[in-house]
C-alpha cells in the first residue's frame, strides 16, 4: 500500500472533487512520473454500454490481469462497470503507464468488437489519470473504486449511499454491513479479494477512517 506523500502535483485544485476537464473529454493531460500510485479511469467512446454483459466484462477483466502481468505493474484495486473502468496501480517507471493502457485498450477493443461482431468500431475514448497525493488520498481512491457498483446502481440489490453534514460519506453499522454484502456479490471488482485479506472489520475500518467526499458521487463517471 502506498503511504506518505506521493510527490505528484495536485490535480484537485484545492477542493474535494475528482478533476475532469469537460472541454477535453477525449484528451485529458496525462501525468508521467516514476514509482507512483496511479488512479486510471477510461470510458467507452460516447459512453456506450459496451461492457454491459458478463461476457464483455469478463473480457476486460481477463485482459486487465494479463496487461498487469505483461507490463510488470502492481494492481492494487479495480472495478469494471457498464461503460468504464477504474484501476489503482503502482508503477515503477512512467513508461509502464503508457504500455499498460495501450496494451489493455488495443487488445480489449479487438476482442470486444469480435464479441459484438462490429469490426473497426471505436471502443475507448482515451484515459484519465491521477496520482494520489498522500495516504489519506490513496485510501479514499481505493474506497471510491470499491463503492462504484453502488454509485452506478449495478448491484443485485441497490443500496443508497448516505452522507453526513460535513459532506463526507461514512459507512458504519447496518449501512456498512448492507453495502458490504452487496459488494461481495459483484464479481467485477477487487472488493472480495480485499475482504479475504482483511476481513469485514478491516474493510469497515477503511470506510470509517477514509470516508470519500460526497461530491465524488457527481463525477463524470
Amino acid at each position: 500500500m502506498a503511504t506518505g506523500e506521493s510527490g505528484c502535483a495536485s490535480l484537485l485544485a484545492g477542493d474535494e472533487r475528482i478533476p475532469w476537464d469537460s472541454d477535453k473529454p477525449y484528451y485529458p493531460p496525462h501525468i508521467y512520473l516514476d514509482n507512483r500510485a496511479y488512479f486510471i479511469t477510461a470510458g467507452t467512446f460516447d459512453r456506450r454500454p459496451l461492457l454491459a454483459t458478463d461476457d464483455a466484462k469478463s473480457v476486460l477483466r481477463e485482459e486487465l490481469r494479463s496487461a498487469v502481468e505483461q507490463v510488470g505493474i502492481e494492481l492494487v484495486a479495480w472495478v469494471i462497470l457498464d461503460n468504464h473502468y477504474h484501476v489503482l496501480v503502482h508503477i515503477k517507471s512512467k513508461e509502464q503507464v503508457v504500455r499498460f493502457t495501450r496494451r489493455l485498450h488495443s487488445i480489449t477493443a479487438i476482442r470486444l468488437n469480435r464479441l459484438h461482431a462490429q469490426p473497426g468500431r471505436r471502443v475507448w475514448r482515451n484515459y484519465w489519470d491521477y496520482c494520489p497525493r498522500n495516504e489519506k488520498d490513496f485510501y479514499r481512491v481505493l474506497n471510491y473504486i470499491h463503492i462504484n457498483p453502488a454509485k452506478h446502481g449495478v448491484l443485485s440489490e441497490p443500496i443508497g449511499l448516505g452522507t453526513r453534514s460535513d459532506g463526507m460519506i461514512r459507512l458504519s453499522g447496518t449501512d456498512a454491513m448492507g453495502l458490504h454484502e452487496r459488494l461481495l456479490g459483484y464479481t467485477y471488482s477487487s472488493y472480495a479479494s480485499y475482504v479475504r485479506q482483511h476481513g469485514h472489520e478491516g474493510m469497515a475500518a477503511l470506510w470509517r477512517d477514509y470516508p470519500i467526499p460526497d461530491a465524488w458521487q457527481g463525477d463524470e463517471f
